[in-house]
């Protein structure tokens, strides 16, 4: 199956697909969980594709990968964004067996500051009554930054009688 399209670096679609597979499959993927310093699982992955019929280094698959990741993300923060018509990518059903739970694309947590402040006991007296007897207004103002990157304010207000 080698031919001069993978020399010269276009990959065509079966070889995408195995590619995939290859890097899909559970073992690779604990091997790169956590991991920087990931070249040898890299030509693991190469020599796996190679043995396939096609030629590729260990940096030509990294750097596939690291494609499909950035473009699979791309369409995951689109499509969550509301009143936006959705759109696909190749391959987008293979990745998403594969990165749909990683905390890279989907976040585990999100904090919302204003829930935390609500979740603030107030300050009381020694005989347990509030340190307050009069109405107070409490202002919150909070920045944070959304899974797409771009960042919001929000400010939360809340009426705190004692």
């Amino acid at each position: 199956m080698a031919d001069a399209a993978s020399e010269t670096g276009q990959w065509k679609g079966s070889e995408v697909t195995d590619l995939i597979s290859i890097w899909g499959d559970r073992s690779i993927q604990a091997k790169l969980e956590g991991s920087y310093r990931n070249r040898a699982v890299f030509e693991e992955i190469a020599r796996e594709i190679n043995e396939r019929g096609y030629r590729r280094s260990w940096l030509q698959c990294q750097r596939k990968i690291k494609s499909l990741r950035a473009k699979y993300k791309e369409v995951k923060d689109w499509n969550k964004q509301s009143g936006r018509q959705r759109i696909t990518c190749p391959f987008y059903e293979e990745l998403d067996r594969i990165l749909g739970d990683k905390p890279s694309v989907q976040p585990v947590e999100l904090l919302d500051s204003c829930d935390a402040f609500l979740a603030t006991p107030s300050p009381s007296t020694s005989d347990g009554s509030s340190a307050s007897t009069s109405e107070e207004l409490a202002s919150s103002s909070a920045s944070s930054v959304n899974s797409n990157g771009s960042s919001t304010s929000t400010a939360c207000m809340f009426l705190v009688v004692f």
